[in-house]
C-alpha cells in the first residue's frame, strides 16, 4: 500500500469515478506519506525486533515457544519433509536469495508486460493497467524454471526431492484454500447483490459528512470496520473513495489527499485484522500456525497501531496538515509501546 510499483495503485485508480478529472496514480502517490497505519506498523515491528520487548498474546506465545515448540498437526508432514530435504541438500545462501530476487523481478516484469509496456505505454500507465493475477503466474513460472536450472545441474537437491516439493506445497496450502473459499463466500454475502453492507455504510458516511475536520478519522474508522467485516480492502476502496471525492473534491480539496490516505490506511488495517481476509489466511498458512492463533496474536498489535493512527488522523483533521498527523502518530506509538511492552522471558530465564 506504500509501494509505488504495485497493483495497489491500479486498485486505487480504478476506484475513482469515471468522470473524475483526478489522476488515480498521482493521487495514490500523494497518499503514501500520510498512510499512517502502514508507516506506524513498520516502525512498530522495528521496535519489537530491535528491543526484544513485546506484549499481549504474542508475548505469551513467544515465551511458550521458547520452552516448548510445537508444529500444528496439519503442517507436521510438510515440516518433516522440508527438514529431510534440507538435510540432504548442499545449498548456499545464494541458492535462497537468488530465486527470491528472480521472483520479484519477474513479477514486476509481468506487471509491466500485462500492462502494455511493449505497446508504447509509459511505466506508470503499465502499472495502472496491469493484470496482477497473470503477472504473479508469469513471475512464479519464470522463478520456478530458474530455480530448477539453478538447483538440479549443481545437485543442490535431487530431482526426486525437487518433484516432491510440488506435493508438499499443495498439501501445505490445502487448509488455506478451504478457509479462503469460506471467506470469499461470506464476503459475497456482504456484497451489493445480497446484504449490500458497503452501500449501507457509504450512505451513512455521506449523510454525516458535514464537519470536514472530522472526516479523516471518520473515514479511517469506517474503512477499518468495513474491511474487517467483509475481508476485502480493495472493495472498501471502491465504496469510500468515490464518497470522499464527491464530498471533498470541490469543498475541501486541501484535505482530500489525507482523507483518501485515511481510507487506504483504514482498509488495510481492517483487512490485516480480519479473520476472513485472504492476507490473514495466507499469512497463517505461510507461518504454518493455526489460523485463529495467528488472528488472536496479531489483534493486540493491530489495536495499538490503529489507535495511534486514529490519533494521528484526528490531528490531521484539526490542523489540515498531514505531516503533523504523522508526527503525532509516531509520538503516540512511542508512548504506547513504552507503557505496554516488556522484555520477553527466554527459556534460560
Amino acid at each position: 500500500i506504500i509501494a509505488p510499483v504495485s497493483s495497489w495503485a491500479a486498485a486505487v485508480g480504478s476506484s475513482l469515478p469515471e468522470d473524475s478529472p483526478i489522476d488515480g496514480f498521482m493521487l495514490f502517490l500523494q497518499t503514501i506519506p500520510f498512510n499512517l497505519y502502514a508507516w506506524l506498523t513498520i516502525l512498530f515491528m522495528f521496535y519489537i525486533i530491535w528491543t526484544g520487548r513485546d506484549f499481549g498474546a504474542m508475548r505469551r506465545s513467544v515465551e511458550k515457544s521458547n520452552v516448548e515448540f510445537e508444529i500444528p498437526k496439519e503442517y507436521q508432514d510438510t515440516a518433516e519433509a522440508s527438514a529431510s530435504a534440507a538435510s540432504e541438500g548442499h545449498g548456499k545462501m545464494i541458492d535462497l536469495v537468488l530465486p527470491l530476487l528472480v521472483l520479484i523481478v519477474a513479477c514486476i516484469y509481468g506487471m509491466l508486460y500485462t500492462g502494455g509496456i511493449h505497446e508504447g505505454k509509459s511505466i506508470a500507465q503499465a502499472f495502472s493497467g496491469c493484470d496482477s493475477s497473470k503477472s504473479l503466474v508469469l513471475g512464479s513460472f519464470i522463478a520456478f524454471v530458474f530455480t530448477g536450472l539453478l538447483y538440479l545441474p549443481r545437485r543442490v537437491v535431487s530431482f526426486n526431492v525437487f518433484c516432491d516439493s510440488f506435493g508438499w506445497g499443495f498439501k501445505a496450502m490445502t487448509p488455506a484454500i478451504f478457509i479462503l473459499c469460506l471467506a470469499w463466500t461470506l464476503s459475497g454475502i456482504c456484497s451489493k447483490e445480497y446484504l449490500n453492507l458497503g452501500g449501507f455504510v457509504g450512505t451513512v458516511v455521506a449523510a454525516n459528512a458535514g464537519v470536514v475536520m472530522f472526516l479523516p478519522p471518520l473515514f479511517f474508522l469506517v474503512a477499518a470496520g468495513l474491511a474487517f467485516a467483509t475481508g476485502t480492502s480493495w472493495g472498501t476502496f471502491g465504496i469510500l473513495i468515490p464518497i470522499a471525492i464527491a464530498v471533498l473534491g470541490q469543498t475541501a480539496p486541501d484535505i482530500l489527499v489525507v482523507s483518501v490516505a485515511a481510507i487506504l490506511s483504514g482498509a488495510v488495517c481492517g483487512d490485516h485484522a480480519s479473520p476472513i481476509s485472504d492476507t490473514t489466511i495466507l499469512a497463517s498458512a505461510g507461518a504454518q500456525c493455526h489460523h485463529l492463533d495467528h488472528v488472536s496474536t496479531q489483534l493486540p498489535y493491530v489495536a495499538v497501531v490503529a489507535s495511534c493512527s486514529l490519533i494521528g488522523y484526528i490531528a490531521d483533521g484539526l490542523t489540515e496538515n498531514g505531516y503533523i498527523g504523522l508526527a503525532v502518530g509516531i509520538v503516540s506509538l512511542a508512548v504506547f509501546m513504552v507503557a505496554l511492552s516488556s522484555r520477553v522471558t527466554s527459556a534460560e530465564q
